[in-house]
């Protein structure tokens, strides 16, 4: 009764075709060779082996293994004339990417549920991995750009010291780097074996706290905050997948005070109560970017304050 086994697989049979024509005065300046039809097709399969163990009525131990993927596909022939040699030098069609997910965890529950406690740690290794890459002339094209692996580790904690007060806090560990690349197309985007993976945060960090309070038999009053920090994200640009550059960390503070009924909530909110400028992406590509001159960046929404009324049904 306290050991159960789980598997399971699904079984995938994809297509994917292209097909693309462009019209222009004089041949060959803006517009690739025409593709009447470029086909993709995979057959694959994801299974999911888990063991899950309860040594008591209030923690669960468990082990997991699964493994998933993504359809390949096609990119549109680039016209010679763009000189964009890094799209050109990947075939048209692109290979599925798939994941393999090795985990272990625990779920506790202490105290009469006053303390809960979620962990896991787990590795992901990931082949053929699907990226976006911009090409500094402009066009923007799907590549497998080789294998890489995961390592991480989640801790979850939420306590409720009190019927009124509940606290929470999260925190996340992830290395992830490339482990294999392609030789020709790694020197040509820039980037090699044991670089850090884009658009992956090593760090982050969540705090959250909610008190709740009766004021009559049919309100409670409510105040709540919560805070989070996004550790240095390494991230692409101009057709470099690795470029070396990070976004900074940034942290974001919210908080809530309301009071709620059966029929309505009412709340006062401020997001981003600090009006921190956290950078959420930075372009890539000759359109929206030009080296050394400007880059056209994204940042989190400022300070902002309003007031929430929900009628529940």
């Amino acid at each position: 009764e306290q050991l159960e086994l789980i598997a399971g697989v699904r079984v995938y049979r994809l297509k994917n075709t292209l097909s693309a024509t462009c019209t222009e005065v004089i041949p060959g300046i803006l517009c690739g060779p025409d593709t009447p039809g470029v086909t993709a097709k995979k057959t694959s399969a994801s299974p999911r082996f888990t063991v899950n163990y309860k040594p008591s009525d209030n923690a669960t131990l468990y082990a997991t293994v699964s493994r998933g993927f993504r359809a390949g596909g096609a990119n549109a022939a680039v016209p010679a004339a763009l000189g964009c040699d890094l799209a050109s030098s990947v075939g048209q069609v692109f290979s599925p990417d798939s994941v393999w997910n090795y985990e272990v965890g625990a779920k506790v529950d202490a105290l009469d549920r006053v303390l809960t406690v979620n962990g896991a740690a787990y590795r992901i290794k990931q082949k053929g991995i699907q990226l976006a890459i911009p090409d500094p002339c402009g066009s923007t094209f799907f590549a497998n750009a080789g294998d890489a692996r995961i390592d991480g580790a989640e801790l979850e904690v939420n306590v409720r010291p009190s019927t009124f007060v509940t606290l929470s806090g999260q925190v996340s560990y992830a290395d992830a780097k490339f482990t294999d690349v392609p030789v020709d197309f790694g020197a040509a985007a820039g980037y090699a074996e044991g670089d850090r993976t884009p658009e992956t945060p090593r760090w982050k960090f969540a705090l959250s706290s909610e008190l709740r309070y009766p004021v009559t038999d049919a309100w409670e009053a409510y105040v709540r905050g919560s805070w989070q920090h996004v550790g240095k994200i390494p991230f692409a640009i101009d057709g470099v997948v690795s470029s070396g550059r990070f976004r900074p960390a940034y942290d974001i503070a919210n908080f809530d005070i309301g009071a709620e009924g059966s029929m309505i909530d009412v709340s006062l909110f401020v997001r981003n109560a600090f009006n921190r400028r956290g950078v959420l992406a930075v372009g890539s590509g000759a359109v929206s970017t030009i080296p050394g001159v400007y880059e056209n960046v994204t940042y989190v929404t400022p300070r902002t304050i309003g007031l929430t009324v929900r009628i529940k049904g």
